[in-house]
Protein backbone atom coordinates (compact mmCIF):
# COMPACT_ATOMS: atom_id res chain seq x y z
CA UNK A 1 0.00 0.00 0.00
CA UNK A 2 1.37 3.43 -1.00
CA UNK A 3 1.66 6.11 1.31
CA UNK A 4 -0.42 9.03 1.14
CA UNK A 5 1.40 12.32 1.36
CA UNK A 6 -0.15 15.85 2.35
CA UNK A 7 -0.04 17.47 -1.15
CA UNK A 8 -2.19 14.28 -2.36
CA UNK A 9 -4.58 14.45 0.38
CA UNK A 10 -4.61 18.46 -0.69
CA UNK A 11 -4.89 17.75 -4.66
CA UNK A 12 -7.73 15.42 -3.74
CA UNK A 13 -10.04 17.89 -1.83
CA UNK A 14 -9.52 20.14 -3.96
CA UNK A 15 -10.40 17.91 -7.12
CA UNK A 16 -14.16 16.74 -4.85
CA UNK A 17 -14.52 20.96 -4.11
CA UNK A 18 -14.41 21.63 -8.19
CA UNK A 19 -16.76 18.32 -8.35
CA UNK A 20 -19.16 19.44 -5.61
CA UNK A 21 -19.13 23.09 -7.16
CA UNK A 22 -20.35 21.59 -10.62
CA UNK A 23 -22.79 19.30 -9.24
CA UNK A 24 -24.04 22.73 -7.46
CA UNK A 25 -24.15 24.63 -10.47
CA UNK A 26 -25.94 22.27 -12.28
CA UNK A 27 -28.78 21.66 -9.56
CA UNK A 28 -28.95 25.78 -9.80
CA UNK A 29 -29.36 25.37 -13.82
CA UNK A 30 -32.13 22.65 -13.78
CA UNK A 31 -34.59 23.93 -11.16
CA UNK A 32 -34.05 27.94 -12.07
CA UNK A 33 -32.09 28.18 -8.87
CA UNK A 34 -31.49 31.41 -8.20
CA UNK A 35 -30.33 33.12 -4.77
CA UNK A 36 -28.97 35.63 -5.27
CA UNK A 37 -25.68 34.52 -4.10
CA UNK A 38 -22.16 33.37 -6.16
CA UNK A 39 -21.80 29.75 -6.43
CA UNK A 40 -18.35 30.61 -5.67
CA UNK A 41 -16.68 32.88 -2.49
CA UNK A 42 -17.72 34.35 0.58
CA UNK A 43 -20.60 36.45 0.83
CA UNK A 44 -20.21 39.62 3.47
CA UNK A 45 -23.51 40.46 5.34
CA UNK A 46 -23.56 43.37 7.68
CA UNK A 47 -22.64 42.57 11.20
CA UNK A 48 -25.41 43.42 14.08
CA UNK A 49 -23.76 46.43 16.33
CA UNK A 50 -22.09 44.84 19.44
CA UNK A 51 -24.30 45.15 23.10
CA UNK A 52 -27.02 43.46 24.41
CA UNK A 53 -29.81 41.91 22.07
CA UNK A 54 -33.42 42.30 22.93
CA UNK A 55 -35.33 39.97 24.69
CA UNK A 56 -38.14 38.14 22.89
CA UNK A 57 -41.20 40.07 22.94
CA UNK A 58 -43.39 37.49 25.10
CA UNK A 59 -40.75 38.11 27.76
CA UNK A 60 -40.10 42.31 26.98
CA UNK A 61 -41.83 43.88 29.87
CA UNK A 62 -44.93 46.44 28.36
CA UNK A 63 -44.59 49.55 30.50
CA UNK A 64 -41.59 51.34 31.56
CA UNK A 65 -41.22 50.41 35.24
CA UNK A 66 -37.93 50.62 37.89
CA UNK A 67 -38.71 47.10 37.71
CA UNK A 68 -38.24 47.06 34.08
CA UNK A 69 -35.27 48.84 33.77
CA UNK A 70 -33.51 46.72 36.69
CA UNK A 71 -34.29 43.85 34.44
CA UNK A 72 -32.78 45.25 31.28
CA UNK A 73 -29.70 46.51 33.05
CA UNK A 74 -29.12 42.74 34.31
CA UNK A 75 -27.63 43.31 37.16
CA UNK A 76 -24.80 45.58 35.36
CA UNK A 77 -24.12 48.90 35.59
CA UNK A 78 -25.17 50.50 32.23
CA UNK A 79 -24.83 54.19 30.13
CA UNK A 80 -27.70 56.21 30.64
CA UNK A 81 -27.98 56.95 26.85
CA UNK A 82 -27.31 52.69 25.95
CA UNK A 83 -30.18 51.70 28.65
CA UNK A 84 -32.53 54.29 27.55
CA UNK A 85 -32.63 53.19 23.76
CA UNK A 86 -32.87 49.67 25.19
CA UNK A 87 -35.93 50.77 26.88
CA UNK A 88 -37.18 52.47 24.39
CA UNK A 89 -37.62 55.95 25.66
CA UNK A 90 -35.74 59.24 25.82
CA UNK A 91 -33.31 60.10 28.28
CA UNK A 92 -35.11 62.57 30.51
CA UNK A 93 -38.40 59.53 30.92
CA UNK A 94 -35.09 57.17 32.25
CA UNK A 95 -34.34 59.93 34.38
CA UNK A 96 -38.05 60.65 36.32
CA UNK A 97 -37.85 57.06 36.89
CA UNK A 98 -34.39 56.71 38.49
CA UNK A 99 -35.42 59.83 40.63
CA UNK A 100 -38.28 58.06 42.18
CA UNK A 101 -38.22 57.46 45.43
CA UNK A 102 -37.67 53.61 46.25
CA UNK A 103 -36.63 52.62 42.80
CA UNK A 104 -33.86 50.76 43.70
CA UNK A 105 -31.63 53.07 40.76
CA UNK A 106 -29.00 55.68 41.24
CA UNK A 107 -27.39 57.53 38.62
CA UNK A 108 -23.89 57.52 38.98
CA UNK A 109 -20.88 60.01 37.94
CA UNK A 110 -20.54 60.27 34.14
CA UNK A 111 -24.03 59.02 33.10
CA UNK A 112 -23.50 55.72 34.77
CA UNK A 113 -26.98 53.96 36.01
CA UNK A 114 -26.58 51.61 38.80
CA UNK A 115 -28.35 49.44 40.78
CA UNK A 116 -28.51 51.13 44.71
Amino acid sequence: MAQITPQDMVNWFRAKSKEFTQMADSLESTFNLTTGTPAIGITRTRREPQGEALPAKEEAPTTITAESVKWRMDGKAKRLGQLAGACGVTEQALLAIIQEPGSGLELATRGWVKLS
